[in-house]
Protein backbone atom coordinates (compact mmCIF):
# COMPACT_ATOMS: atom_id res chain seq x y z
CA UNK A 1 0.00 0.00 0.00
CA UNK A 2 1.62 3.22 -0.88
CA UNK A 3 1.25 5.67 1.85
CA UNK A 4 2.66 9.33 2.50
CA UNK A 5 4.83 10.43 5.80
CA UNK A 6 2.39 12.22 7.64
CA UNK A 7 4.72 14.89 9.76
CA UNK A 8 4.85 15.84 12.71
CA UNK A 9 4.44 18.79 14.63
CA UNK A 10 1.75 19.94 12.65
CA UNK A 11 -2.20 20.15 14.21
CA UNK A 12 -4.27 18.18 12.05
CA UNK A 13 -7.30 18.39 14.18
CA UNK A 14 -8.34 22.47 13.09
CA UNK A 15 -11.13 22.90 9.95
CA UNK A 16 -7.77 23.86 8.31
CA UNK A 17 -7.34 20.22 6.61
CA UNK A 18 -3.26 19.96 6.71
CA UNK A 19 -3.73 16.83 4.55
CA UNK A 20 -4.92 15.96 1.29
CA UNK A 21 -8.54 14.33 0.69
CA UNK A 22 -8.35 10.42 -0.65
CA UNK A 23 -4.42 9.61 0.43
CA UNK A 24 -3.06 7.02 2.46
CA UNK A 25 -1.08 8.69 5.53
CA UNK A 26 1.67 6.32 7.65
CA UNK A 27 2.80 7.60 10.72
CA UNK A 28 4.63 6.29 14.23
CA UNK A 29 3.21 9.08 16.68
CA UNK A 30 -0.06 10.17 18.47
CA UNK A 31 -1.60 12.69 17.27
CA UNK A 32 -5.41 13.89 16.59
CA UNK A 33 -6.68 13.98 13.29
CA UNK A 34 -10.07 15.56 12.62
CA UNK A 35 -12.18 14.91 9.57
CA UNK A 36 -15.64 17.44 8.92
CA UNK A 37 -18.31 17.73 7.41
CA UNK A 38 -20.35 20.43 6.40
CA UNK A 39 -24.03 20.02 5.61
CA UNK A 40 -26.76 22.06 3.52
CA UNK A 41 -28.45 23.80 6.98
CA UNK A 42 -25.00 25.23 7.18
CA UNK A 43 -23.85 23.00 10.72
CA UNK A 44 -21.33 21.10 10.55
CA UNK A 45 -20.11 17.81 11.97
CA UNK A 46 -16.49 17.04 13.50
CA UNK A 47 -15.22 13.65 13.99
CA UNK A 48 -11.61 14.24 15.84
CA UNK A 49 -9.62 10.56 15.75
CA UNK A 50 -7.55 10.02 18.45
CA UNK A 51 -4.81 8.70 17.54
CA UNK A 52 -2.71 6.63 20.54
CA UNK A 53 0.66 5.01 19.41
CA UNK A 54 2.68 2.59 21.74
CA UNK A 55 6.79 2.20 21.47
CA UNK A 56 7.54 1.07 17.95
CA UNK A 57 4.08 1.21 16.72
CA UNK A 58 2.70 2.86 13.59
CA UNK A 59 -0.55 4.33 11.74
CA UNK A 60 -2.41 5.24 9.04
CA UNK A 61 -4.87 7.20 8.38
CA UNK A 62 -7.12 8.40 5.11
CA UNK A 63 -10.45 10.69 4.38
CA UNK A 64 -12.00 9.48 1.95
CA UNK A 65 -9.24 6.46 1.15
CA UNK A 66 -8.73 6.05 -2.42
CA UNK A 67 -6.31 3.66 -3.62
CA UNK A 68 -3.36 4.78 -6.20
CA UNK A 69 -4.47 4.78 -10.03
CA UNK A 70 -8.14 3.94 -9.11
CA UNK A 71 -10.31 5.80 -10.62
CA UNK A 72 -13.13 7.63 -8.31
CA UNK A 73 -16.14 7.86 -11.06
CA UNK A 74 -18.46 5.81 -9.29
CA UNK A 75 -16.51 4.80 -6.38
CA UNK A 76 -18.40 4.59 -2.79
CA UNK A 77 -15.49 5.94 -0.16
CA UNK A 78 -15.96 5.71 3.77
CA UNK A 79 -15.09 9.10 5.18
CA UNK A 80 -12.76 7.11 8.03
CA UNK A 81 -10.05 4.15 6.92
CA UNK A 82 -7.88 4.43 9.90
CA UNK A 83 -5.05 1.11 11.18
CA UNK A 84 -3.05 0.96 13.49
CA UNK A 85 -0.27 -1.93 14.44
CA UNK A 86 2.54 -3.60 16.11
CA UNK A 87 4.89 -5.29 14.32
CA UNK A 88 6.49 -6.59 17.22
CA UNK A 89 3.71 -8.80 18.48
CA UNK A 90 1.91 -8.85 15.19
CA UNK A 91 -0.87 -7.25 16.18
CA UNK A 92 -3.57 -4.72 14.39
CA UNK A 93 -6.53 -3.15 13.96
CA UNK A 94 -8.55 -1.23 11.00
CA UNK A 95 -11.32 0.96 11.25
CA UNK A 96 -13.82 1.80 8.56
CA UNK A 97 -16.60 4.45 9.29
CA UNK A 98 -18.93 7.12 7.80
CA UNK A 99 -20.53 10.51 8.95
CA UNK A 100 -24.28 10.62 8.80
CA UNK A 101 -25.81 13.41 10.00
CA UNK A 102 -28.87 11.25 10.08
CA UNK A 103 -29.84 7.49 10.01
CA UNK A 104 -33.07 6.65 9.68
CA UNK A 105 -33.57 5.33 5.62
CA UNK A 106 -33.11 2.44 3.87
CA UNK A 107 -31.28 4.80 1.46
CA UNK A 108 -28.86 5.88 3.39
CA UNK A 109 -28.65 2.78 5.23
CA UNK A 110 -27.89 1.48 1.69
CA UNK A 111 -25.36 4.03 0.90
CA UNK A 112 -23.64 3.24 4.31
CA UNK A 113 -23.65 -0.46 3.48
CA UNK A 114 -21.56 -0.09 -0.08
CA UNK A 115 -19.23 2.67 1.25
CA UNK A 116 -18.00 0.04 4.36
CA UNK A 117 -18.06 -2.71 1.84
CA UNK A 118 -15.77 -0.61 -0.60
CA UNK A 119 -13.81 0.27 2.34
CA UNK A 120 -12.84 -2.93 3.42
CA UNK A 121 -12.34 -4.43 -0.20
CA UNK A 122 -9.83 -1.24 -0.49
CA UNK A 123 -7.61 -2.02 2.58
CA UNK A 124 -8.29 -6.05 2.48
CA UNK A 125 -6.53 -5.86 -0.89
CA UNK A 126 -3.72 -2.87 -0.54
CA UNK A 127 -2.74 -3.92 3.07
CA UNK A 128 -4.32 -6.45 5.07
CA UNK A 129 -3.56 -9.45 2.55
CA UNK A 130 0.04 -8.40 3.22
CA UNK A 131 -0.53 -9.26 7.08
CA UNK A 132 -1.63 -12.21 7.09
CA UNK A 133 0.66 -13.60 10.16
CA UNK A 134 -0.96 -11.02 12.66
CA UNK A 135 -3.64 -11.01 14.82
CA UNK A 136 -6.35 -8.54 13.16
CA UNK A 137 -8.95 -6.60 15.21
CA UNK A 138 -12.32 -4.78 13.07
CA UNK A 139 -14.24 -1.90 13.79
CA UNK A 140 -17.07 -0.93 11.35
CA UNK A 141 -19.14 1.79 12.30
CA UNK A 142 -20.75 4.89 11.60
CA UNK A 143 -20.50 8.49 13.30
CA UNK A 144 -24.46 10.30 13.11
CA UNK A 145 -26.18 12.71 14.99
CA UNK A 146 -29.00 10.63 14.91
CA UNK A 147 -29.96 6.88 14.29
CA UNK A 148 -34.04 6.22 14.13
CA UNK A 149 -34.50 3.02 14.28
CA UNK A 150 -38.28 2.77 14.68
CA UNK A 151 -38.05 4.79 11.22
CA UNK A 152 -35.63 3.24 9.56
CA UNK A 153 -38.26 -0.50 10.43
CA UNK A 154 -41.00 1.37 8.99
CA UNK A 155 -39.01 2.10 5.72
CA UNK A 156 -37.81 -1.61 5.93
CA UNK A 157 -41.53 -2.70 6.17
CA UNK A 158 -42.61 0.12 3.13
CA UNK A 159 -40.31 -2.15 0.81
CA UNK A 160 -41.45 -5.16 1.64
CA UNK A 161 -44.73 -4.60 0.86
CA UNK A 162 -43.99 -2.97 -1.90
CA UNK A 163 -42.24 -6.25 -3.24
CA UNK A 164 -45.17 -8.22 -2.15
CA UNK A 165 -47.83 -5.63 -4.16
CA UNK A 166 -45.35 -5.85 -6.75
CA UNK A 167 -45.64 -9.98 -6.80
CA UNK A 168 -49.26 -9.69 -6.83
CA UNK A 169 -49.35 -7.34 -9.74
CA UNK A 170 -46.51 -9.21 -11.66
CA UNK A 171 -48.84 -12.51 -11.54
CA UNK A 172 -51.35 -10.39 -13.09
CA UNK A 173 -50.10 -8.56 -15.66
CA UNK A 174 -46.82 -10.94 -16.44
CA UNK A 175 -44.49 -7.68 -16.49
CA UNK A 176 -42.07 -9.36 -13.79
CA UNK A 177 -39.16 -8.70 -16.36
CA UNK A 178 -39.64 -4.83 -16.16
CA UNK A 179 -39.88 -4.98 -12.54
CA UNK A 180 -36.62 -6.73 -11.67
CA UNK A 181 -34.36 -3.89 -11.39
CA UNK A 182 -36.92 -2.04 -8.87
CA UNK A 183 -36.98 -5.14 -6.94
CA UNK A 184 -33.31 -5.74 -6.89
CA UNK A 185 -33.28 -2.11 -5.33
CA UNK A 186 -35.59 -2.98 -2.64
CA UNK A 187 -34.82 -6.26 -1.75
CA UNK A 188 -30.80 -4.46 -1.13
CA UNK A 189 -33.03 -1.29 0.76
CA UNK A 190 -33.94 -4.14 3.57
CA UNK A 191 -31.27 -6.01 3.30
CA UNK A 192 -28.97 -2.63 4.10
CA UNK A 193 -32.31 -1.56 6.90
CA UNK A 194 -32.21 -4.74 8.41
CA UNK A 195 -28.18 -5.00 8.82
CA UNK A 196 -28.30 -1.45 10.57
CA UNK A 197 -31.46 -2.64 13.02
CA UNK A 198 -29.67 -6.06 14.01
CA UNK A 199 -26.53 -4.06 14.46
CA UNK A 200 -24.59 -6.45 12.41
CA UNK A 201 -23.14 -5.79 8.94
CA UNK A 202 -23.40 -9.09 6.56
CA UNK A 203 -20.60 -8.62 3.30
CA UNK A 204 -18.50 -10.51 1.50
CA UNK A 205 -15.26 -10.83 0.19
CA UNK A 206 -15.33 -10.12 -3.46
CA UNK A 207 -12.02 -12.47 -4.34
CA UNK A 208 -12.71 -15.49 -2.44
CA UNK A 209 -16.88 -14.72 -2.02
CA UNK A 210 -16.83 -15.83 1.62
CA UNK A 211 -19.05 -14.54 3.33
CA UNK A 212 -18.36 -11.66 6.16
CA UNK A 213 -19.93 -10.66 9.56
CA UNK A 214 -19.08 -7.24 11.14
CA UNK A 215 -20.49 -5.52 14.33
CA UNK A 216 -21.60 -2.01 13.41
CA UNK A 217 -20.23 0.57 16.18
CA UNK A 218 -22.86 3.25 16.30
CA UNK A 219 -20.37 6.69 17.60
CA UNK A 220 -23.06 9.75 18.53
CA UNK A 221 -22.06 13.20 17.39
CA UNK A 222 -22.65 15.68 20.03
CA UNK A 223 -24.35 19.00 20.11
CA UNK A 224 -21.65 21.31 21.43
CA UNK A 225 -23.53 24.88 19.81
CA UNK A 226 -26.54 25.38 17.44
CA UNK A 227 -23.66 25.03 14.14
CA UNK A 228 -21.71 22.12 15.87
CA UNK A 229 -21.62 18.50 16.32
CA UNK A 230 -18.60 16.58 17.53
CA UNK A 231 -17.49 13.15 17.90
CA UNK A 232 -14.19 11.45 19.33
CA UNK A 233 -13.07 8.07 18.09
CA UNK A 234 -10.10 6.41 19.79
CA UNK A 235 -7.52 4.48 17.45
CA UNK A 236 -5.84 2.89 19.52
CA UNK A 237 -4.78 -1.29 19.74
Amino acid sequence: MKAEILKQGINYSTSKKNYTKSKMYEFDFSTDIMVEENQDDGTTDQTILQYILGEKEKAYFSEEYLPVGMKKEGVKKPDITAMIENPVNKKLKWFIYDMKDTLKSTKVAMKLCGQWHEGIEHISNEYLETKSEYQIEDSVGVVTRCLNVKQLQEDVERYQQRISNSGNENKRLLTARKSLPKETEYRERIRCGQNIIDGIFDDYDESSGEKKQYKIHYIELAKESDSLYRAYMDIKL
